[in-house]
């Protein structure tokens, strides 16, 4: 799709940030605009959307701190501001990550006779540290083995082009139930009475100060993130959905395949949105209903007849309609009706399973559909090995959040770049906005030192006599010649820090 640059209104108050690639992409996305729809704002200091700007130059410098990072770009002074505006929980990073999402979605459609997908999945992101905010212990199924940290569980839309991220809840470790008061043992009668109490009321100290400290940092973001998997899925979707974001599918692996999730599919998104699942299903003792008796996959199988092939790639298929049953009530009820299809791939004996709530879709394109549920793990992939989805290095939990939703719009925004140069890879089109931005920071650089000298150099004509612009462009050579001579020389130039502290005591 062909965009016009030069109709599109520029975001950037500040002339200094007027610069190729980046200054397109953040016009085109209107985020000066969706910033203050998402309560990012700020009345004083430096605005939200230099700093937004300031975050894609570290992310394009592969720093692992924002200390490092504002230290490459030479800002800093501006490091206490950097920190507090990835602090702040009253910021909606996820909101303005689905604002961005559906204009991207709308600018950038899917072609004629196709569709949309929304895929979601989720992945580990390793912590350690004993400082670290609601770190949590968390079992990995791709490695087996457990690990500290976090459980990022992503939404992706794709248009069959592009596939971007719209919307992500960091997962931490559930709320703990209350345990049951029980009788306290009785205790040595060495132990008097008066330390009793003392243990007892620093207990009671011990236990409040979490809670003081939840309610003043915790964000709404984070009470989403102790849920369970299946209902932060459930959430992205209606998230997706509150927003008018379009799609016809959702694809998920075999992980988000329970009762809780059937219900919402058949109860919610079939009859009301018109939206379908499609999904991979367990090979597993699971029973599931089939001419008035429960059979399990293996079972099914045997029955479901010979198999059939397809001519364009040689997969053999056999597809039969079952019925899911709820495990959850009496009576063991029946959620609704899908379609299972078993395909095995040219050169392997196992078998795989798919499952889809559209019954009159055919085997073949059923298979094509899930096979598009593989863009989210390329995803995940770019967001890890090109976009840094790990270097971060902070405690909090509010910047991890803030952190990855500035990766993800900048992901947008490489994406939005594919599909008008759809022959140029992530890797060049990441390194063309990186030498920008570089070239953009020696602009910067270059236009400041120029403000400041014309603004000593009107001042020192100023203080010698001149005052009209006639009588500085007659006496220009002499003029020039004193300033340098007098103002401009080496013992008046300033140490950064100190020029600041003198600032800040002016």
């Amino acid at each position: 799709m062909d965009i016009n640059k030069n109709h599109l209104p520029s975001q950037v108050k500040n002339a200094q940030l007027e610069f190729s690639q980046l200054q397109s992409h953040f016009s085109l996305f209107k985020l000066s605009n969706f910033l203050k729809k998402s309560g990012i704002s700020k009345e004083k200091g430096i605005q939200p959307f230099e700093l937004l700007l300031n975050f894609c130059g570290i992310i394009f410098k592969r720093s692992q701190s924002i200390t490092q990072g504002v230290k490459l770009l030479s800002k800093s002074s501006q490091k206490s501001t950097h920190h507090e505006f990835l602090q702040n929980s009253k910021y909606n990073w996820n909101k303005l990550l689905l604002h961005v999402s559906k204009l991207y979605s709308n600018l950038f459609k899917h072609d004629e006779g196709g569709y949309t997908v929304l895929s979601i999945d989720d992945t580990a992101r390793v912590k350690s540290g004993k400082n670290v905010e609601f770190i949590s212990k968390f079992y990995d199924h791709s490695i087996r083995r457990f690990y500290m940290g976090y459980q990022v569980v992503l939404a992706t839309l794709c248009n069959l082009r592009t596939c971007i991220p719209i919307n992500f809840v960091i997962k931490t470790a559930p709320k703990l139930k209350k345990k049951t008061k029980k009788k306290a043992k009785k205790k040595s009668k060495q132990l008097s009475k008066n330390k009793a109490k003392k243990n007892n009321s620093s207990t009671q100290k011990y236990k409040r100060r979490p809670i003081r400290r939840q309610k003043s940092w915790i964000p709404k973001q984070f009470q989403s993130s102790r849920l369970s998997k299946i209902k932060i899925a459930i959430k992205l979707i209606k998230d997706a959905l509150k927003h008018r974001i379009g799609f016809a599918f959702v694809l998920w692996d075999s992980w988000y395949n329970c009762s809780e999730a059937y219900e919402f599919i058949f109860k919610y998104l079939i009859p009301i949105k018109k939206i379908h699942l499609v999904s991979m299903i367990k090979l597993s003792k699971e029973k599931y209903k089939f001419l008035n008796k429960e059979l399990n996959i293996k079972e099914l199988y045997k029955l479901a007849g010979a198999w059939q092939m397809i001519d364009s790639n040689g997969v053999k298929y056999k597809s039969m309609v079952i019925e899911i049953i709820s495990k959850y009530g009496k009576g063991r009820v029946v959620i609704g009706k899908v379609k299972l299809c078993f395909y095995r791939f040219p050169g392997q004996r196992k078998y795989k399973a798919l499952i889809s709530t559209n019954l009159d879709l055919s085997e073949e394109k059923i298979l094509e559909i899930y096979t598009y549920r593989w863009t989210i793990e390329m995803v995940i992939k770019d967001l890890k090995s090109t976009f840094g989805f790990n270097l971060s290095k902070a405690s909090k939990y509010q910047v991890h959040v803030a952190d990855l939703a500035i990766r993800c719009i900048l992901y947008m925004m490489v994406c939005a770049q594919k599909e008008r140069e759809p022959h140029k890879s992530t890797y060049i089109i990441l390194f063309e906005m990186s030498v920008d931005f570089e070239n953009h920071c020696i602009e910067a650089v270059n236009k400041y030192f120029f403000m400041n000298t014309i603004d000593c150099f009107l001042a020192y004509a100023e203080s010698i006599g001149i005052t009209a612009i006639k009588e500085l462009r007659a006496k220009c050579k002499t003029v020039v010649e004193g300033f340098f001579a007098s103002e401009f020389y080496e013992d008046k130039i300033v140490h950064e820090t100190e020029y600041y502290e003198n600032q800040k005591g002016a």
